[in-house]
């Protein structure tokens, strides 16, 4: 993409109209001083612009506009309309735009534009889960946009998704810290888009809850609910779902049993079957935690039935059927459906869940070598991720099992370390 300078749009303009150079000079100059203008020999008095620009039909300000200027206006409008086609996974197209855009500003040298465009790159690579170039991007466009003293809601929004990178990652504390960046530029600038508020206050909920600090992740996700209660949409059925597994954390089962309910409602209502079906999943473990078998199982094999219907993991769900037959003291039916989720199973992440649950089986079963070989299995994966608060129980489990065989000194050393987890994380 070419854009012109003054003498080279007037040239292209004149031809355009068919005009000589004699017949756009007029009275108010010579034809040969048009054609010092037109070849940048020359600049324009204000007259004589004003002359042209009506001669010519155009604006004036058209007219003046020089390269630089019009490259940014022109980049200004592409960065929209690749951020609309991106919304609409239009990618084919955002891709042929984000090449252009590429070479139009490495050209001109346009630096604020560069970031911008670095930014809703990190946008599409988030969505074609290329994380790492995404982070790459992001912080390159936050950069520009700090440097430029660009708009703070745009520099938050790009700490939002570099927070949200972190927790697709599993990497809650670095997750964290962007999103309290956020919740602190929001507070000083007095931003008053409500909307990106919820969305911070709603992923550092999450990020609290994924560390083990279910008070706080209770403070965040509250402030979201009453915020959004005037809203019967999903958007608010799961946040007050995700109200629900705080409280179950909290071991508040009443409350979240309300939760559940009322987001259950949304859920149905939208005809959203994954979501019902991970709804369906927690009322069964909050029925099943209370007593109540019956409900209890009625919801988790609704939570088994549509996952199974519609190809979801069902993972948690045949972990909560695990701990019904524990409980049961029924070992081969818990052992069972673990071997049912170990196959299933496409995450790393849900590796820990699983051999925590054999462990659980084995412990039962008084057979502790296979217990500890499984909660070692547990605890070298949760080393590698960021969830303090089931670390923190892998080593007090892991140490039980160590009394249990009289290896006092060595559980000891494994509670201590669960000791000094939970200090440091203040779980």
């Amino acid at each position: 993409m070419k854009f012109l300078n003054l003498g080279e749009k007037i040239r292209k303009l004149r031809k355009e109209k068919g005009l000589t150079l004699e017949e756009l000079a007029g009275d108010i100059a010579t034809k040969s001083y048009i054609s010092l203008i037109e070849n940048n020999k020359s600049v324009p008095r204000l007259d004589v612009l004003k002359h042209i620009a009506n001669m010519l039909e155009v604006e004036l300000e058209y007219l003046v506009k020089d390269e630089n200027t019009e490259a940014k206006e022109y980049c200004d409008l592409k960065i929209k309309e690749l951020k609309t086609n991106l919304e609409y996974k239009e990618y084919k197209i955002v891709e042929t735009l984000i090449t252009e855009l590429e070479e139009i500003i490495e050209k001109y040298d346009l630096k604020l534009q560069r970031g911008k465009l670095l930014s809703v790159k990190g946008f599409y690579l988030i969505k074609k889960e290329i994380l790492e170039e995404a982070l790459l991007n992001l912080h390159k466009g936050n950069r520009i946009y700090l440097e430029e003293g660009y708009d703070k809601e745009a520099i938050i929004e790009n700490y939002h998704y570099i927070g949200y990178i972190y927790t697709k990652q599993k990497q809650f504390k670095s997750a964290l810290d962007k999103y309290k960046v956020c919740e602190q530029m929001i507070d000083s600038e007095d931003i008053l888009d409500t909307e990106l508020k919820r969305k911070i206050y709603f992923n550092i909920s999450i990020c609290y809850y994924e560390l083990g600090l279910y008070e706080k992740s209770l403070d965040y996700i509250s402030y979201v609910t009453n915020i959004m209660e005037d809203n019967n949409n999903l958007e608010l059925g799961r946040n007050i779902m995700h109200k629900g597994n705080t409280y179950i954390k909290l071991n508040q089962y009443k409350k979240a049993e309300k939760c559940f309910k009322n987001s259950l409602k949304i859920a149905k209502k939208a005809k959203d079957s994954k979501y019902e079906a991970y709804i369906e999943n927690n009322l069964g473990r909050v029925y099943l935690t209370n007593g109540d078998e019956e409900k209890g199982l009625y919801h988790l094999n609704n939570a088994y039935t549509l996952k199974k219907l519609y190809g979801y993991s069902n993972i948690n769900t045949l972990l909560e059927y695990v701990m019904y037959y524990i409980n049961k003291e029924d070992f081969n039916k818990a052992v069972k459906y673990l071997k049912e989720a170990e196959k299933n199973n496409k995450k790393d992440e849900n590796l820990y869940k699983i051999y925590n649950h054999y462990c659980e089986v084995y412990v039962n079963l008084k057979e502790n070598d296979k217990a500890k070989e499984y909660i070692k299995k547990s605890i070298n994966i949760l080393e590698n991720m960021e969830r303090p608060a089931e670390l923190s129980k892998a080593f007090e489990k892991y140490a039980n099992i160590l009394e249990l065989e009289n290896k006092l000194s060595e559980s000891i050393e494994y509670l201590k370390l669960s000791i000094k987890l939970k200090d440091k994380e203040k779980i």
